[in-house]
């Protein structure tokens, strides 16, 4: 059973001790937010992987209960630059449609590479791929901008994000990439090195032994008598 936790009620805050990233079953309260409707996605609508990335969070409260937070919608990604060969290459239909092919692309380039059928099953025009939960790895695609890490640069550069469904599938898509098998090119990785749990603790400033606080969240009951949310 499980009680929502009051957005009123302090936050509740614990001590890190380990941070894992494992796979878990979607839980059904949040299946309308495991894919958001407005990303491209190579995931077919009303449908999911049968499992879902999780970092659990392993700690003690300040009265030194123990805690494990389990962190759902957190996926592990990576970059790529966005190609800026054309006319006009951030007009919004060009954007939203490069994403979504790219997803699908990818997608199936992941499906070749581990000998899966990628069409199998019922197919959408959306999305190209199968309804087999076993051939959903692109969670989304979409465009963001930042600063080359390498290099001198003056100003922004464009770069696609790209989610993962699963963090044991990142090899796979990054041998891919390389290869001109993606929309018939190649393309180079950024932020790629970098594992589940270490984007997360780098994405949120966290480090072992610190504090990490939570504005809110579900708990399973029954809770520990005189459980102490904050400082």
């Amino acid at each position: 059973m499980e009680t929502q936790h009051d957005p009123g009620s302090p936050t509740l805050r614990l001590r890190i001790t380990h941070i894992t990233s494992t796979m878990s079953a979607p839980l059904v309260t949040l299946r309308p937010h495991y894919v958001p409707a407005h990303l491209p996605t190579a995931i077919p609508p009303g449908l999911l992987p049968h499992q879902m990335p999780v970092l659990r969070i392993f700690g003690t409260t300040p009265s030194l209960q123990k805690i494990c937070a389990n962190i759902h919608l957190c996926y592990p990604y990576f970059y790529v630059p966005f190609p800026m060969d054309s006319t006009d290459p951030l007009r919004p239909e060009r954007v939203i449609k490069l994403c979504q092919r790219f997803a699908v692309s990818l997608n199936h380039a992941i499906c070749l590479a581990m000998r899966q059928n990628p069409t199998g099953g019922a197919t959408t025009s959306r999305t190209g791929g199968g309804a087999d939960p076993k051939h959903m790895h692109v969670v989304s695609v979409f465009l963001v901008k930042g600063v080359p890490f390498y290099g001198y640069h003056i100003g922004y550069s464009y770069f696609l994000k790209v989610s993962l469904a699963n963090p044991s599938r990142f090899y796979v898509a990054m041998e891919q990439l390389r290869k001109p098998v993606v929309l018939g090119r190649e393309w180079q990785p950024h932020e790629a090195h970098m594992n589940h749990v270490l984007q997360f603790m780098a994405d949120f400033d966290l480090y072992g032994c610190g504090w990490l606080d939570l504005g809110g969240g579900t708990f399973r009951e029954p809770l520990p008598g005189e459980l102490v949310l904050g400082p």
